[in-house]
This record gives structure tokens, sequence and C-alpha cells, in this order.
């Protein structure tokens, strides 16, 4: 029977019309989205983050010990930049996430490993591997032995499969916030799995920062450090609510002084889509953060505006939006509603739209996003 299962799922998943746009996607339930993740995959893409050092320099960064510079001189232990602008990854979490503590420097990684199932993905990340295998490297792959997972073909190699770690240590005094009320990030907890932000180990997750290849280890690609994450929360439920969180975060461990460099000034595009009515409403929720500098760099942010310390109305296409905040100091986060437009779907007309947040942090802010597609 499991058998079965197993190969209808991924039949599914070849026949899936893979050219719907993301407003397709949020308007279903949350238990349909989790039978199959190139639905939350697509929605996920639908998030624009960027950086203002989008591109980066040098080419390379290395280990930030004693001899680091002979090491990397002698045996190449480095990481090497696949290209100088940073990449965005869309994919579903294939292993627990448990963290790394290194032994010799400040590394603490929460290291998320990802395969993804959108065509230009899976094209990116077997390329990343082809450029490792063609350079004499020893790839890294895990063997095939969950059912769970859904591998595409472009990624299977006989009984193994590829995928891309991706990883960031963050700051060490925000850990026990961070683990509480974002994502694991202390040692001896259950991961994914038993975290109340994700439920799940297979939840689809979007990142986004430098595409290297770590010749620490076998020279194998990862996206290392992501900057911004983000991901729906899973929900078996029949809801249309949806939950998003959506992290900033700078390297803490000091091994990447060139490329994550303090602050961390950034913004993020976020997909919505609402019923058009008189009844709309969004929640935003400052979970954790270090300390903002957002008006230093208030100029990156255009004409953006300073979302205000207690809840609030905007007007969008004759709508009124009213927008719950909790936890936002005043003039530290700044925010506007792009591209809104109104949508028929199934007959019913939605406003779609992206909610881009900007802000500039010295290590870190962690934020939640709710909405429902039916109210």
């Amino acid at each position: 029977m499991r058998k079965l299962i197993i190969g209808f799922t991924v039949l599914s998943l070849q026949g899936l019309n893979a050219q719907k746009t993301w407003e397709h996607y949020l308007v279903m339930t949350n238990d349909s989205l989790m039978k199959n993740p190139v639905y939350t995959e697509t929605i996920l893409d639908g998030v624009i983050p960027i950086v203002k050092d989008t591109t980066f320099w040098p080419e390379t960064q290395r280990l930030r010990i004693v001899f680091g510079d002979v090491l990397e001189g002698l045996l190449g232990l480095r990481w090497e930049a696949i290209h100088l602008k940073r990449t965005k990854l869309v994919g579903q979490s294939v292993r627990e996430v448990t963290p790394y503590d290194g032994p010799f420097t400040k590394e603490y990684d929460i290291n998320f490993f990802l395969v993804p199932h959108l065509p230009h993905y899976v094209d990116t990340v077997a390329n990343w591997w082809h450029r490792a295998g063609k350079e004499g490297r020893n790839l890294f792959h895990s063997i095939i032995d969950d059912p769970e997972i859904i591998i595409p073909d472009k990624l299977r190699m006989g009984n193994w499969y590829l995928y891309v770690e991706c990883e960031n240590t963050p700051i060490k005094s925000k850990r026990a916030l961070i683990d509480s009320l974002f994502f694991p990030c202390l040692k001896g907890t259950k991961g994914l799995s038993g975290h109340v932000n994700f439920g799940n180990k297979y939840t689809c997750i979007g990142l986004y920062g430098p595409a290297v290849m770590d010749c620490n280890h076998s020279c194998k690609p990862e996206v290392h450090p992501y900057e911004w994450i983000w991901w729906m929360k899973p929900d078996s439920s029949h809801s249309t609510k949806k939950e998003w969180y959506v992290g900033f975060h700078r390297d803490w461990s000091g091994r990447f002084r060139d490329w994550s460099t303090n602050p961390r000034i950034g913004r993020i595009k976020i997909p919505f889509l609402v019923k058009a009515d008189n009844d709309i409403s969004l929640q935003i929720d400052l979970l954790t953060y270090d300390e903002f500098v957002t008006q230093e760099h208030e100029k990156y942010f255009d004409d953006a505006e300073w979302i205000p310390a207690e809840s609030f109305t905007t007007d969008v296409l004759r709508y009124p939006i009213k927008i719950k905040v909790t936890g936002i100091p005043a003039n530290c986060i700044k925010y506007r509603i792009c591209n809104p437009s109104l949508v028929n779907i199934n007959g019913v007309q939605y406003m779609k739209g992206l909610l881009e947040l900007g802000m500039a942090v010295k290590n870190l802010a962690d934020l939640r996003v709710i909405y429902d597609t039916e109210k």
C-alpha cells in the first residue's frame, strides 16, 4: 500500500500545471497545500528578498582561526562564491534541523537541507553539483531512505539524491528567544518536527544569501550564510489562514567579514491574497530582534512609510486594510503595499499584492505576518 501511495504522489507532481501563479495556490485550504510541495514552493517563490549589497566581493572567505590564511593557501580551505550576486533558493526540508557547534570558532550553524521541486531551482541545484563534480570533488549526497521525500529526476544519482545545505550562525545572546519564537536554535530540542512554528520536518522554506562552494568540506554547494529566511507554517486543517514567518539574520560567526557586514540592510516583499471587501486585515508581529538602525539608512527605503507602533488602517484600491501591529517599536521598520490589483478566482474577487517590509538590523529581526484569504 505504501508503494501505491508514493507512486500516486510522484504522478501528481509530474502532472501538476507548473504554470499556475502563487495567487492560485494561496486561495487553497492549508491541508490541500500540504499534499504537494510544489504548491507551497510556488507561493514561497513569490517572495522577493533583497539586501542593499546584493552583489558582494571578494569571491572567497576563509576560516577565522590561527593560520587560517595558511590553510587557505596550502589546502584550499575556504568558501568560494559560485557567483557574486546573492541567490534565492526555495525547496523542501529533507532532514531534521540540529545546531552545529564548531569546535574552534564562534560557529553555531542552524542548518537547513533543501531539495527544490520548481524547475528553475532544480536546474540551479543540478548545475551547482555539476560544477562540484567537474572540479573533481567528492559529491556529498544522502541515501534515499524516506518515502515522504519526492526527489526530482535531475537530482537523483542511483540510490542517492542531491540537496543543498544552507547555514547561518545567529547571534548567541538571542538564541533562546529565537528557539522559542522563531525556529529551532538550541541543542537537545526536537527540531522542526517538534517546533511550534513547523510541526513537520518536511516544511517548504525560502532562503536568500551567497551561493558558495564549501571547500572546507569537499567543495559541496551551499547557501552560506543565508540572510533572509521565510516559510508558511504547515497546517493540516481545512483553514485558509496563512501564517508567514520571516527572518533577517546577519551571520554572527565572524567567518564572513566581507559578505555579512554590520548592519544588514534589506527589504522583503511577501505575497498576500484576501477577499476584496470592507473587512480586509493583515497582522504583523515582531518576534525577536537585537537592534534596529533603520533611521541611519532611511534613503535606501525610498518612499516607504514607518509602521506605527500601534495598529492602524490604510486605504488600498479604495478598500480599507486594517493592519494589526504587535511588538514593533516606532520608526524601526518601513512598509508599503506593492502592486495591488483585483483578481477573479473561482468566481470570487480578491485583492492580491505584496507587503514590503524594510529594515536595517545589527544582527537580526524575526517577524510573523498573518492573513486569511477568505475573511
